[in-house]
């Protein structure tokens, strides 16, 4: 007897928990069931499995519809006694997703729950950017203030050459701001860290360089007061800078060129320019990353002038800026005293010359010097050429233009050589050619 009453109280019992759990399924459904992801939770997943499982003993789930952000998923999805699960088959967008599922609970009776949640997928490690600086960090200053954004309310640390510094972290707009004191070396490193709600993580190493010197000027080309000869010269300067170059710009008589930074911030180069005759100015202004700047003015002149004789044609061409500006028949050396070919330029000039006896083989009857005047075989202008020996020169054997009648020296006529004169400078190239 005491056997059976044992077994009705079992029943009883049963009965009455499976009652109460029904009861407590009825009223409080949705707390029996465990959703995944959780609702509001960040998933550092583009495709997070979506599943609902029933916690309650003795029940079980039937899903009757699901759907994600809209749309009816619920054929996809697999389905057990426990509850269902959902594999996205293509990859989620970021940001924030919904939820809508209808399932019934059976515990002795059904109990139909809908139940509504939304996740956020973030998968995007939450980098730092700064306000006031890009890629190394430099400065003229021992302290610096580093303003910064990243993401919203995240974690971030901050070490600064391997030691952990005082930071008062990221605010709910995702600013920041990053005092540091004094910089301990002229080269340090500074480390950020940072993890994000979701789990994403983000380091960077970022050079923090301590520089209070300008670039220094070696040298520019043109140099100060020099004369170049061609009419496109090209800008160069020569500097030393250790940190690293920010701008640098070059301006010709006023107006900028561009230019660019060689060979290891060494050397900047600015474009071949037309220069005309004369003087110019120059100017250079060079800003390291640190902020330090550096800037030198200088003139210089631009000659373009040259001379081009050519033999055959027994012609001497003077060009300014690449075109032809006038053309002077003369005469050449003879065969047996031919004008050298080659490139040279013009040594020395001189007024009204005197002729001095070259003591050569042909010149063994004629006085030690002739002075300036009409019988002066150099006519009333020289221009001593850098090939030895050869001028052009006047002469008053004007029968002899156009002829290869001279000892090797290029022969005007006397109002040709005085109308040259004034155009050429010592330093003008001449080019001889057949």
């Amino acid at each position: 007897m005491g056997r059976k009453k044992s077994m009705i109280y079992l029943f009883a019992g049963i009965i009455a928990v499976s009652f109460l759990t029904w009861a407590l399924i009825y009223a409080f459904g949705n707390f029996f069931t465990r959703t995944i992801p959780f609702d509001e939770s960040i998933v550092p997943d583009f495709s997070p499995t979506i599943s609902a499982k029933t916690l309650a003993p003795f029940s079980g789930l039937e899903l009757v519809r699901l759907e994600l952000d809209g749309e009816d998923i619920t054929s996809s999805t697999s389905v057990d006694s426990a509850g269902f699960a959902y594999s996205p088959s293509q990859r989620l967008s970021e940001g924030e997703h919904f939820i809508d599922a209808e399932f019934l609970y059976r515990c002795l009776f059904s109990k139909e729950i809908n139940l509504k949640w939304s996740f956020i997928i973030d998968t995007i490690a939450p980098e730092v950017s700064f306000e006031n600086f890009d890629g190394v960090i430099a400065t003229p200053v021992s302290r610096i203030s580093l303003k910064g954004e990243t993401e919203p309310d995240i974690e971030m640390k901050v070490l600064l050459n391997g030691n952990k510094i005082p930071f008062s972290g990221v605010d709910s707009k995702g600013n920041f701001v990053l005092d540091i004191w004094r910089l301990p070396e002229k080269e340090n490193e500074l480390i950020l860290e940072t993890v994000d709600k979701a789990g994403n993580n983000w380091s960077k190493k970022i050079p923090v360089l301590f520089d209070a010197s300008p670039p220094e000027i070696l040298s520019v080309f043109p140099d100060e007061g020099s004369v170049v000869r061609v009419d496109m010269p090209a800008i160069e300067i020569n500097f030393e800078e250790n940190t690293g170059i920010a701008s640098a710009n070059i301006w010709v008589d006023g107006g900028k060129i561009k230019s660019e930074v060689g060979f290891k911030n060494i050397v900047l180069k600015g474009e071949s320019i037309y220069l005309v005759n004369g003087e110019h100015r120059a100017k250079v202004e060079i800003i390291d990353v640190a902020g330090n700047k550096v800037v030198k003015e200088w003139s210089f002149e631009s000659d373009s002038t040259r001379l081009v004789l050519d033999i055959s044609e027994r012609r001497l061409y003077l060009y300014e800026g690449g075109l032809v500006l006038k053309t002077y028949r003369v005469a050449v050396g003879t065969p047996r005293y031919p004008t050298p070919l080659g490139s040279y330029r013009i040594t020395f000039k001189r007024m009204n010359p005197t002729w001095y006896n070259p003591n050569k083989a042909w010149s063994e009857d004629m006085p030690p010097f002739i002075p300036p005047g009409p019988g002066n075989p150099l006519g009333p202008r020289a221009l001593n050429l850098s090939a030895s020996g050869i001028r052009i020169h006047g002469t008053p054997s004007t029968w002899s233009i156009g002829r290869a009648a001279s000892h090797g020296c290029i022969r005007m006529y006397p109002r040709d050589v005085i109308d040259l004169f004034p155009r050429v400078s010592v330093g003008t190239p001449v080019d001889i050619i057949r």
